[in-house]
Formats: structure tokens, sequence, C-alpha cells
């Protein structure tokens, strides 16, 4: 049996001070009463009174007082979370400092999140912010938002250029369509994406073009742009949105991921898949996608029908005109 001072002193190496009496002892003793929200709120403002306790602290402190359910899940960490923190600027809702929601999304890097979604306008101080030290298991998504229109191909590749140079493990880029055609510029720049990579070298004031592939979200917003959504792996984007329910979106065209599973076999879209369709305006109400895919699926044919709601015909016809968009009905 080691001397009492010694004993103590152990401890205090092994398990950190006693938390007894301070605002430690107030975040180890935090309850869960209503939401994960509502905890969260109050564990931060906690937490901003404790100074000297690691953001490792922090994270082990906030698990270890959720709900055994809610716990057990996040400590499992089976599915791949998406942390993100949208300011209203960007059509979020957090109106907060940016060094709080900064603290809070290196927190979730902390709990094992997979992916942290950031701004391209703020991307340069989040890097700073981390000052290297993003945990290697966490992919940085640095994204920009248009809610007005989609530019052109060369504006989109410049966009996506910019955001590489930040640091961005992924490129996310979401666009408004105005006419259906608008989603085509976003398939052309994300199939560019997957075969060159064009980085500007100050120093000698030269563009190099190397041959890699770049992880990219493309995504279209607006119900003109719901094939984006739906034929982001035939184009070679990283992953797409689908929303749990229906009435609760965050953005405009979302389908739920029901849709995407059990109507459009989103899973089984890839780069040979052919593109059917209805073409209408309106197009919406129409059950056709329903019909039409489960018969596609029942024969095995490699392809999916789409509702889409286009304006001009002929500027529809002669934009998508390419073999794998095969067949259309109007």
């Amino acid at each position: 049996m080691p001397p009492w001072e010694l004993f103590r002193d152990l401890c205090l190496l092994c398990f950190g001070p006693p938390i007894r009496g301070s605002r430690l002892a107030e975040l180890g003793r935090l309850p869960f009463l209503t939401t994960v929200q509502d905890f969260a709120d109050r564990f931060q403002a906690l937490a901003c009174h404790a100074p000297g306790v690691s953001a490792r602290q922090r994270a082990e402190l906030f698990v270890g007082s959720l709900p055994d359910h809610i716990r057990v899940d996040v400590e499992m960490r089976g599915p791949q979370d998406l942390q993100t923190a949208m300011p209203n600027w960007e059509g979020g809702r957090y109106d907060g400092d940016d060094a709080t929601r900064f603290e809070t999304l290196y927190l979730a890097m902390e709990l094992g999140v997979d992916y942290v979604d950031i701004e391209l306008k703020v991307a340069d101080k989040f890097v700073g912010f981390l000052s290297g030290n993003k945990p290697d298991k966490c992919k940085l998504i640095v994204s920009s938002h248009n809610y007005e229109s989609t530019p052109s191909c060369e504006d989109l590749a410049n966009l996506v250029a910019r955001i590489q140079e930040v640091g961005a493990d992924i490129v996310k880029v979401a666009t408004t369509a105005t006419d259906i055609v608008d989603v085509s510029r976003m398939f052309q720049v994300m199939v560019h994406c997957q075969q060159i990579s064009t980085f500007h070298l100050e120093r000698i004031n030269i563009l190099q073009r190397t041959r890699v592939k770049v992880p990219m979200i493309g995504l279209v917003m607006s119900e003109r742009g719901l094939m984006s959504r739906v034929l982001s792996p035939k184009f070679g984007g990283y992953l797409t949105f689908g929303i749990l329910d229906a009435t609760k979106t965050s953005a405009s065209g979302q389908p739920t991921l029901e849709e995407l599973l059990d109507i459009y076999n989103i899973r089984c879209i890839g780069p040979d898949t052919k593109v059917l369709g209805l073409i209408a305006n309106p197009v919406k109400q129409s059950k056709s996608p329903i019909l039409h895919n489960k018969c596609l699926q029942s024969v095995g044919y490699n392809a999916v029908y789409l509702p889409l709601l286009a304006d001009d015909l002929a500027r529809f016809l002669d934009t998508y005109s390419a073999p794998d968009f095969s067949g259309f009905r109007y």
C-alpha cells in the first residue's frame, strides 16, 4: 500500500483535479431534461466558465451525461455524421459569433463525427483555429451556397478551385436552378472534378494541371434541380442529401430519404445508369416515377425515371442530348 501522499499524486495524475465545488463539477452533474439541443445549450453555457478543461474532457462529460439510448449510439458511432452549424448569412439558423461556433464544431470533431461542414467565407479562419489539430478521421467539407442562380461552368470551376485552396477535404457547392438546364452545368463540373484538379502556383504564376480525383458534392436547389440530388452518384458526387420528414426541409427541392431509397433506388445508380423521365410543368403531382421505377427495378433495367420540371421543351432536349438521357414523355 503506497503512502497517502503518493496515492493522492497518482490519482491526480491519472484522473485530474477533483471536480467537487467547481464549474467542472456542474458540467459532470448537469441533468438531461428534455432534448439534446436543450442539453447542449446548457452544457455550452457552463463550459464557457470552465477554463482549462480540454475539448476531449468536455466531449467525455457531454456524452457521459446523455441518456443511455443516445449515449450508446454516440459511443458506438455506427452511422457517419455530418456536423454543421450554418450561420444565418449562409442560409442557416445560427446567429451567434464564430468563436463559439468554431468551438462547437471542434467539440463535434472530438466526439468523433466523420464530417464537419464549414462555409468558404470563414474557412480560412476555421482552419487557422484548428491549428493543425483536426482529427485524421474527420473530413472537412468546405461549402458555398448560391440561393439566386447557377453560375457558368467557368465560374463554378473557379469556385471549386478556391474551395480546394483553403484546405478542404471535400468540396461542396450548392446553387439554385431557375431552369432545369442549369443542372447540366453542375454535372459538367462534377465530372471534371473526378479527372483534373487545377492549382494556381503563385510564385511562378502558372497553372499546373494534375490528374487527381477531387471529392465533390454538387447540388442544385429548387424543384427544377431535383435531378441533381437523385443523379449525384451517376456524375461522381461524393454524397447527396435526403430529408426524413417532408414537412421539414432545409433547402428547396429536397427529396425524402424514402423517395431516394424506395422510388429512385439511389443505391443502384451509377455512371452507366440511363435517365428517363416525364417532362411537364407542373410535374410534382405525377405518380409516374413510382410506377415506372418499380417496373424498371422488377426487370433489372439499369435506369431511373424522374419528374422533370421544364419550362422550354426544345431547350431541355437540346441540353440533355447525350445517349444516357435516353427516353422522355411530354
